[in-house]
């Protein structure tokens, strides 16, 4: 079995290593009849940096992962605030695609909107649409969009388009399911949640000690959050108030910052909560690093405003946390998060709107501190481990090549 992976996300970044590589890592190892043709678009003016990266990756990766990689994909910040230049990108992505991308896989699977809709529109391939978010809700609450536009309307239409030409829409979160099959309710949906490479993620209590040593954090309270402030900053006013919150009701409390935003960038968001930067620590957590600073912390957090996809949104952050054992506070609009911590009671929940919130809020953080960590992991790993959710991909993958032998057969006989 040959499947082409089609990715847009920068070879560079945490989530192209946590999302994409251990992903197909993952499923090679339990599809050994399986190859992978990765097929990447990414930025020009990062090409000697890639190149580097590349060299690195193509000496470590399993020979069964080929890597195409291409430096064609323009800027596209300000590409939702124009049709005409979405229309533009679109025109030239998919004469690259058309002219330079052999595709050697029986089965396109596509990470988000853009791969998709230049696959969809490029090759008579069959298509898996791996929404990782639902894009044009998420531009509406990062402000890149409005309601009512032209468009607005004109993305809205793209993904309908992508979820009802594909052949297999997978989803992250549960409550996706819900609004794909309401928008293309023919086509098969499958749930494949955010993955955890659990070998590199781990509560390790050795690092934990020696980490709030070397911070001189010993006897404090630490609350980490890891990751980017989201799309166009999105995160950060919903942050700062949790952050606030938190500063003002916990004893002795610290904050620790696992991110690859500039200090700066941080340090405001600390002034914007009224939070001395003497009281945080910052740092850029490598991949197989990260499992020692998320053991040295006590908590997890994670917050986001209200927005049109609110009950479908988890976070890698939240994922990652549960698989090392940290308990979790969110706010109310991390929606399938929310749900997920109350079920298996992994975390409590900040509602914007309870004035009581804050009276009892140190006996709970206690309460949260003396949390069994290996419970919490035991019930990340089975939820997101990298191994457990390979599997439904796999049956993904042997759906779309039965349904594509169907086809030509009837269409033969």
């Amino acid at each position: 079995m040959k499947i082409t992976y089609f990715s847009i996300e920068d070879i560079d970044s945490g989530l192209f290593k946590s999302q994409v590589l251990n992903k197909l890592n993952a499923i090679l190892e339990i599809e050994h009849d399986l190859t992978f043709q990765l097929v990447v678009f990414n930025s020009p003016w990062k090409i000697l940096k890639h190149r580097r990266l590349l060299k690195a990756y193509r000496s470590v990766l399993s020979e069964r992962i080929k890597i195409n990689y291409y430096p064609v994909l323009p800027p596209l910040r300000t590409v939702l605030t124009s049709v005409i230049q979405s229309k533009l990108i679109f025109s030239w992505l998919r004469l690259i695609a058309g002219l330079l991308v052999k595709i050697n896989g029986d089965v396109i699977h596509c990470r988000s909107y853009w791969p998709t809709l230049i696959a969809l529109k490029t090759f008579k391939k069959p298509i898996v649409f791996d929404i990782r978010s639902l894009y044009v809700a998420e531009s509406v609450a990062a402000g890149k969009l409005k309601i009512p536009s032209f468009e607005y309307d004109y993305w809205l239409n793209i993904e309908k388009f992508c979820l009802s030409k594909s052949t297999v829409n997978s989803v992250v979160s549960e409550p996706m399911i819900t609004y794909v099959k309401k928008n293309a309710p023919l086509v098969k949906v499958e749930y494949n949640p955010i993955i955890v490479n659990t070998d590199e993620i781990f509560f390790d209590v050795n690092q934990r000690e020696e980490l709030r040593k070397q911070l001189l954090w010993e006897d404090k309270t630490i609350i980490v959050y890891s990751g980017s402030l989201g799309y166009g900053g999105i995160n950060k006013v919903s942050l700062t108030k949790l952050l606030t919150l938190l500063s003002k009701s916990v004893h002795e409390v610290r904050f620790l910052f696992l991110t690859d935003e500039s200090p700066n960038a941080i340090i405001e968001l600390l002034t914007s909560a009224s939070i001395s930067p003497d009281t945080a620590f910052i740092t850029k957590a490598k991949p197989k690093e990260l499992y020692k600073w998320l053991s040295a912390a006590d908590i997890g957090i994670h917050a986001l405003p209200a927005q049109l996809d609110s009950d479908t949104r988890l976070g890698t952050k939240v994922v990652e946390y549960w698989s090392n054992g940290l308990p979790v506070i969110l706010n109310e609009h991390v929606g399938a998060a929310v749900k997920l911590a109350e079920k298996y009671n992994l975390g409590i929940v900040v509602s914007e709107n309870d004035d009581n919130f804050e009276a009892n809020l140190q006996h709970r953080i206690i309460e949260l501190k003396q949390r069994d960590r290996t419970i919490i992991s035991d019930i990340g790993r089975s939820l997101f481990d990298s191994k457990t959710v390979a599997k439904g991909y796999i049956n993904i993958y042997k759906y779309c090549l039965e349904t594509n032998y169907s086809k030509h057969y009837i269409h033969k006989t």
